[in-house]
């Protein structure tokens, strides 16, 4: 292939908005590589339906055992697709509080307080026309999000008209990544951009490591066991694959921990010590309850939603199956919890599902090179509930379902028995069930000290023309869905490359 002036890797929730950015605020030429195929329209298009088809656009990611969760590995099915999780994901547009991201800024972080981002967040999301994705008030609701809605009232918390993550002790229905009731993912917005043909996007194409003269990043390495070609890059390489496949490549690259490294027979080329750890994700448990009301989404009811949703564009297949919850403050304003409905459940059938999340875990995990198979896919380990503050915030989590469960609204609705954890040990349900609420964060850890991997630029340390774009430079993970910060990222991480391109 050509050489481009940058090589982006990754055409994910964050990448697809970082390189379109790129394309239009540079003279720039941009090649974009991602993994998976180009985004399928008709098969993830129709919100509830893209939930049965969503695997083959998927990473089949495992955990390591976890041993707080009796040795389970935990799928992280995180999107394979142009458009990345974007594209499989439940589409809450749900940015957190703007504390969060002040404390990143507080940290060291200059220019990433929400003074500084919530402009970006307006842009990624088309509010000022200049493109973006689209975020609509979800256009249908199941009987039971309105009951829920209702007893949270009851039990005490201030309704919102979009539930965001911003303050504690709220509830709601969550805004949505869509358009025209269909899902819209970063991958539309990439191929809506107008760039003058100097964006190229290639799918299909893996990246194995950065390749360097010197210190400087000039080009990727992509392909698998059977071949390889190489891509130059003029002037840079912007790391957009994840927070899993970006600490995997720089330690591929031989950027990294040096035992580590070392250990997966791969040269050393910069000691990061950073790279791989502070791994942090939103763990939760769920609570489940028969109900005497059916779902709207059953499935005897798949065929005429269908051709309700094709011939009007309205009803349950707009939906996103977990259209509503709440934020609840356990010790302040600040989010500590979440709580997750579902107007079905697949543990059980006829069943509502709610789950409490724990919106700052202090368990932190680490991402490492399987030295048997290093171009494989990386050891993942959460280590969930490894801080015990975590598990005891899951239980409070639990106890204030079942308050919500008891308030005249849901009684009225419909639940009777609750089946999980219903009479069983809660700690012991907790262990046997708690598992990732898809928003991994943190592997390439921004800020200044010795365990960081990039700068507030976003640029590598210890290199030249390499820098991350993606959750992967999370200090601390927000109390809100991780497409949004993601998506915050990839647009105000295009703003400080390009002023770094342009200074040479």
């Amino acid at each position: 292939m050509r050489e481009f002036d940058v090589v982006v890797v990754g055409g994910g929730t964050a990448g697809a908005l970082c390189a379109r950015r790129l394309s239009e605020c540079t003279e720039a030429s941009v090649l974009v590589l991602e993994a998976g195929p180009a985004f399928p329209r008709w098969a993830l298009g129709v919100p509830l339906a893209s939930y049965r088809l969503r695997r083959p656009w998927s990473w089949d990611y495992r955990s390591v055992p976890q041993a707080a969760l009796g040795g389970r590995r935990i799928r992280y099915p995180m999107g394979k697709v142009l458009g990345g999780s974007s594209s499989v994901n439940a589409m809450i547009a749900a940015h957190g509080p703007a504390a969060d991201y002040d404390a990143w800024a507080a940290d060291g972080c200059d220019g990433w307080s929400w003074r500084d981002l919530e402009p970006i967040w307006r842009r990624a999301t088309g509010q000022r026309r200049d493109g973006g994705v689209s975020v609509e008030c979800p256009s249908f609701t199941a009987p039971f999000t309105d009951a829920l809605n209702q007893a949270c009232r009851e039990y005490g918390l201030t309704p919102v008209d979009a539930l965001t993550g911003g303050q504690a002790q709220t509830c709601g229905r969550f805004p949505l990544f869509q358009r025209s009731r269909r899902r819209y993912s970063t991958a539309q917005a990439l191929q809506s951009a107008g760039h003058g043909g100097r964006l190229v996007v290639k799918s299909r194409a893996t990246v194995r490591r950065v390749l360097f003269e010197h210190d400087r990043a000039v080009g990727v390495e992509c392909g698998d066991s059977r071949s390889t070609f190489v891509v130059r890059a003029r002037t840079g390489v912007v790391l957009t694959a994840g927070v899993f496949g970006s600490p995997a490549i720089l330690m591929r690259s031989g950027v990294g921990p040096a035992e580590r490294i070392r250990a997966a027979g791969v040269e050393l080329r910069c000691n990061l010590p950073g790279v791989g750890e502070n791994l942090q994700d939103h763990v939760g448990v769920p609570v489940v309850w028969r109900s005497r009301a059916p779902s709207p989404g059953r499935k005897s009811r798949w065929i005429p939603a269908a051709v309700e949703y094709a011939l009007r564009g309205s009803g349950v297949m707009a939906s996103n199956g977990c259209e509503g919850g709440a934020f609840l403050g356990l010790a302040g304003q600040s989010p500590d919890l979440e709580i997750a409905a579902l107007f079905q459940s697949a543990l059980h059938p006829r069943a509502v599902e709610m789950s409490a999340i724990v919106m700052h875990p202090e368990s932190r995990g680490v991402v490492s090179l399987d030295p048997r198979q290093p171009n494989g896919p990386p050891l993942i380990d959460p280590r969930f509930l490894s801080a015990p503050d975590d598990a005891r915030r899951l239980r409070q989590g639990v106890d204030a379902i079942r308050d919500i469960a008891s308030q005249p609204s849901l009684r009225g609705f419909g639940l009777t028995e609750e089946l999980m954890p219903g009479r069983a040990d809660v700690m012991d349900h907790i262990r046997r069930h708690a598992s990732t609420h898809y928003h991994p964060v943190g592997t390439c850890r921004m800020g200044r000290d010795t365990m960081t991997v990039v700068n507030p630029s976003l640029a590598v340390h210890g290199t030249r023309g390499l820098w991350v774009c993606d959750n992967s430079i999370v200090p601390r993970l927000p109390a809100g869905h991780s497409a949004a910060t993601a998506m915050i990222i990839g647009e105000r991480g295009a703003d400080l490359i390009a002023s770094q391109l342009a200074a040479g």
